[in-house]
């Protein structure tokens, strides 16, 4: 009768073991069943956050206000950057002046102004696709076929070849042209003679994620000063 006891006994612990074993199992199950599937969904989170143009591996460049000697892009003109005032060109005939400049998301809001001293008979001022290096443009476009900036005939704002909407008037000798890029929002403000720069020159996602600030001169001869938003306070 022990023996029977002892064996039923046996029985019943095994048993319990057995349930034990199986209700422990279970959670684990359900824990580890979804991970391949979670590991897919970060995956595919993470390769959409790298491809949002806020997080490309852009380098960044050492912005300075200041001319580049470009002379791939002067072949039509006679250009000439001031030697002491380096933020200041004086330019006859057809060329694409480039600023030490690459605007990226890094950035934030950027600001810049074109201060013209002497207007041209006809020049494009805005922002080209970049970096600096890759900047394409052919002799006598004006506007430019890609970018987007105001051309100084009519006072027209150009996306590439297209018209936009006025500023106001013609740009004139002596005039300011302001302008503050906001990539996060894809969004180009702009103002003439007008130091609160909250107009919308152009919105849009095809706005270049590296814009390179240009001075197209078509003909005749003009004189321009590259300024930040300090040497615009100091000037005023």
């Amino acid at each position: 009768v022990f023996h029977q006891k002892m064996q039923l006994r046996q029985q019943q612990q095994f048993q319990q073991q057995q349930m034990m074993n199986l209700t422990g199992s279970m959670p684990n199950q359900q824990q580890l069943t979804p991970q391949p599937i979670q590991q897919q969904q970060q995956q595919i989170e993470d390769e959409k956050a790298i491809a949002t143009p806020q997080n490309l591996l852009i380098p960044q460049h050492d912005n300075k206000f200041e001319w580049l000697q470009t002379k791939d892009l002067w072949r039509g003109a006679r250009v000439q950057i001031d030697s002491f005032y380096p933020n200041t060109v004086t330019v006859t005939g057809s060329a694409c002046i480039v600023a030490n400049i690459e605007i990226t998301p890094k950035n934030g809001v950027f600001y810049w102004e074109i201060y013209v001293e002497k207007i041209s008979n006809r020049c494009w001022i805005g922002v080209l696709p970049g970096p600096i290096s890759s900047i394409s443009w052919k002799i006598g476009e004006c506007p430019p076929g890609e970018g987007i900036g105001v051309e100084n005939t009519y006072g027209m704002i150009y996306k590439g070849t297209s018209k936009l909407k006025s500023i106001g008037r013609a740009p004139k000798n002596r005039d300011h042209i302001r302008f503050k890029l906001d990539l996060k929002k894809n969004t180009l403000y702009g103002s003439l003679n007008d130091k609160e720069v909250n107009t919308i020159f152009y919105q849009g996602e095809d706005i270049p994620q590296i814009a390179c600030v240009c001075i197209i001169n078509s003909t005749g001869k003009g004189k321009f000063q590259l300024r930040d938003k300090e040497e615009d306070d100091e000037y005023q």
